[in-house]
């Protein structure tokens, strides 16, 4: 799936201008617009809206501590551990080929983009389903675009997604204790 995933991404780039510039867009810009959003949302009146502004207080704070909590395990620690483990290489180092957008030659499973970018959403979605439904979207542009412009294999991204996601879980979890 990976590799007849990338020869199609590789074979249409440069023939669609358009469709290369969409791309390098969501890949290399849209997680600065994602990030940027998701900090709108944290001072969102109705975001965390209780009976009285000190629980809304305390309810936004407990957001931010779970969801950095989140991160560092899944950012800080899962997915370091994983490229310790298993350092697979980006596609278009192992194939040759010179991606749409500037990029080091790290290890590319899982993408910290997508693990990053699916923390933040599922931490959202548990926030508000709404909104949720639309940071999960966004987080899948970014890996669909990342894939396309050859830093990163589908399975990079996906696995990302999941320790994101998971990350989110087991912080939501432990903290109804």
């Amino acid at each position: 799936m990976d590799g007849a995933t990338l020869e199609f991404a590789h074979s249409i780039i440069g023939r669609f201008p358009f469709l290369d510039g969409v791309a390098v867009f969501f890949a290399s810009y849209l997680p600065y617009l994602f990030m940027a959003a998701f900090v709108v949302v944290l001072f969102t009146p109705r975001a965390f809206s209780e009976t009285t502004p000190l629980l809304s207080k305390k309810r936004r704070l407990q957001f931010i501590l779970m969801t950095l909590l989140a991160i560092i395990i899944a950012s800080g620690i899962v997915l370091p551990a994983i490229r310790y483990g298993y350092g697979r290489m980006r596609p278009f180092v192992e194939f040759g080929w010179t991606p749409l957008t500037a990029h080091d030659t790290t290890p590319s499973f899982p993408s910290a983009h997508a693990t990053m970018l699916f923390t933040l959403a599922a931490s959202i979605w548990q926030l508000n389903k709404k909104w949720g439904y639309w940071f999960f979207a966004c987080a899948l542009l970014v890996g669909i675009a990342r894939v396309y412009s050859l830093v990163h294999y589908p399975t990079d991204i996906l696995c990302g997604a999941l320790i994101g996601i998971f990350a989110v879980y087991f912080v939501s979890r432990i903290s109804r204790f």
